[in-house]
């Protein structure tokens, strides 16, 4: 994460993967800017002037925010905390990576060997899965989900039926979009974190995801 300070125009640039919720779904766009007065973010333009959305960015929770322009692949949102978010980042900005909760039937190679396990939740670093024969910290793994493959990943953690894979490079916002958009057109809907920590199971239909696994 870089951040850059323009005191000029107390602008504060925040490079950061996020989450935007909007009537058609879930979009993977990028984090850009914080102002006293909104966000600025890039990657998804398919929007209207006034429009009401919401956005995620980091493990506080979703955001409200107002459409106030949209131009060239960007948009910037009016947000009434943007003034306390711009002091923040000013100081310490969050660098937990954006979690996206999901539920969805998943691929995993253990030492050669094949299991069928789920994905909990998918961030451009790396995800919560159920925990299978084999998974300590620090063992490699690969993960398949959606159609996509990650290699090589480490087990960070595990604890009971869960554990946390780091992929050995961050996911490209193309691969996630690619998944999630697979996943709606499937007719599952992802939604951001309601509130700090994990939330419960949230694709409906389990059914369709199961299915795109499958395939």
């Amino acid at each position: 994460m870089m951040i850059e300070r323009r005191a000029e125009r107390r602008t504060i640039s925040v490079f950061k993967a996020a989450y935007i919720e909007t009537d058609t779904g879930v979009h993977f766009v990028t984090l850009k800017n914080i102002s006293a007065s909104g966000v600025c973010f890039a990657g998804y333009a398919d929007l209207r002037i006034g429009q009401q959305i919401t956005c995620c960015f980091d493990s506080s929770g979703v955001r409200n925010g107002e459409v106030r322009w949209v131009r060239d692949g960007e948009f910037g949102l009016a947000m009434e905390e943007a003034d306390i978010l711009a002091i923040e980042a000013r100081n310490t900005f969050p660098p937990r990576s954006v979690r996206l909760p999901l539920e969805m039937d998943a691929k995993i190679y253990v030492q050669g060997n094949r299991f069928r396990s789920q994905v909990h939740n998918l961030s451009i670093r790396g995800a919560c899965i159920t925990r299978v024969h084999g998974m300590r910290p620090g063992s490699l793994v690969s993960l398949e989900i959606s159609g996509h493959s990650f290699e090589a990943a480490t087990v960070k953690w595990a604890d009971g039926e869960r554990a946390g894979i780091r992929f050995a490079q961050p996911v490209s916002g193309t691969q996630i979009c690619e998944i999630t958009n697979h996943l709606q057109k499937a007719g599952a809907t992802l939604r951001p974190f309601a509130d700090k920590g994990y939330t419960p199971p949230i694709v409906e239909p389990v059914i369709a995801a199961k299915a795109i696994a499958e395939a």
